[in-house]
């Protein structure tokens, strides 16, 4: 019986803490949204508006041009593509995820 009732609020919490995740994203997205639906989408000519994302690594460092000062190793590239991702594409195109 008590292993019964362990599994059963380990499931509870498992399904609540998910629940509430999604809501907690699913507000941010809309106060984003609600705060760039001013913003004149056909002036972004890349398609990504670096403000709308989360960058955990500034990508103005990385201009394409080599320096010691811009090495990237594979955790920084992926904290960069991750930024882009969350970025998104103002053209309605889809930035592919990676693992």
């Amino acid at each position: 019986m008590k292993t019964k009732v362990t599994l059963f609020s380990l499931l509870l919490v498992i399904v609540v803490g998910n629940t509430m995740a999604q809501d907690a994203n699913q507000a941010y997205t809309e106060a984003l949204n609600a705060i760039f639906l001013q913003v004149d989408k056909s002036k972004i000519t890349t398609g990504l508006l670096a403000d709308y994302g989360l960058q955990i690594v500034d990508p103005s460092y990385f201009n394409g041009i080599p320096a010691d000062s811009n090495y990237v190793n594979m955790n920084t590239w992926k904290k960069l593509y991750a930024g882009i991702y969350s970025v998104g594409d103002t053209r309605g195109q889809r930035i592919v995820k990676t693992d």
